[in-house]
């Protein structure tokens, strides 16, 4: 008589032999399917390499931020240090032109004050290369007593304080003996403003006294722009030997 075999006992003969639970694994799946969860395993393990790595290259890209922050801060820094530096050294270039145009400037003035002590000793060739018999130089107190006593309508106060501060002023007689001033300006440099000088003061003097008056520049150098004025007679020019401004 044949026994009826139900679900249950195929159930219980595939637990009991697991050769049969492969066997009958193989004839229903598919071979994908089979290796599915071997497959999954080796994705698992490949997603934990890759998070890794990817933690790794995070980490690295943040360090290479904080590099570049810190290198951007050293760059700022460096370049207020430069402009710190550059405005420092535009600073002292400047103080530097500074000083060396003020001791231009008191060369300019010690140069031009030599000129004008050693120039009055020079007074008396002066008017003798002019053909004049040196008597004596004027003193201030004789200009201002002038300007005092003489009709200055029409002068400027400025141009009388000018005249009264004239570098020399000479008492003079031609060669016939006759009375004649002549107004002396004395520079390093003889420029256009001493020509200037000396030609009014020459008319002052001449205004002022009624007796002829000539004007003079002396200086151990001329510039161009009077050279055409000397040219045509209108300012006597005397240059001053560089020995006159040498120690004894």
């Amino acid at each position: 008589m044949a026994t009826a075999i139900t679900l249950q006992d195929i159930i219980d003969a595939i637990d009991a032999e697991p050769e049969m639970l492969d066997a009958l694994r193989a004839r229903l799946l598919t071979r994908e399917l089979i290796e599915l969860p071997e497959k999954f395993a080796a994705f698992q393990t490949s997603m934990l390499e890759f998070q890794n790595e990817s933690l790794k290259f995070q980490a690295s890209m943040l360090k290479f931020q904080n590099e570049s922050l810190k290198f951007q801060e050293e760059t700022r820094r460096n370049h207020a240090e430069n402009l710190k530096f550059q405005e420092e050294t535009r600073s002292q270039f400047a103080e530097i032109r500074g000083q060396l145009v003020d001791l231009g400037t008191q060369v300019g003035r010690l140069n031009g004050w030599v000129a004008s002590r050693t120039g009055l000793e020079e007074v008396p060739f002066i008017t003798d290369c002019m053909g004049y018999d040196y008597v004596r130089l004027l003193k201030r107190v004789e200009l201002i007593k002038m300007v005092r006593n003489s009709d200055t309508t029409g002068i400027r106060p400025g141009d009388l304080d000018s005249f009264k501060r004239a570098d020399a002023i000479a008492e003079t007689t031609d060669r016939d003996g006759r009375a004649r001033y002549v107004a002396i300006e004395i520079s390093f440099t003889a420029q256009k403003r001493d020509t200037a000088r000396a030609i009014r003061n020459a008319e002052f003097l001449a205004r002022f006294t009624g007796v002829p008056a000539s004007a003079a520049v002396a200086g151990v150098q001329m510039a161009d722009e009077i050279r055409d004025e000397v040219d045509g007679g209108g300012v006597f020019w005397h240059e001053l030997p560089m020995s006159v401004l040498q120690p004894e």
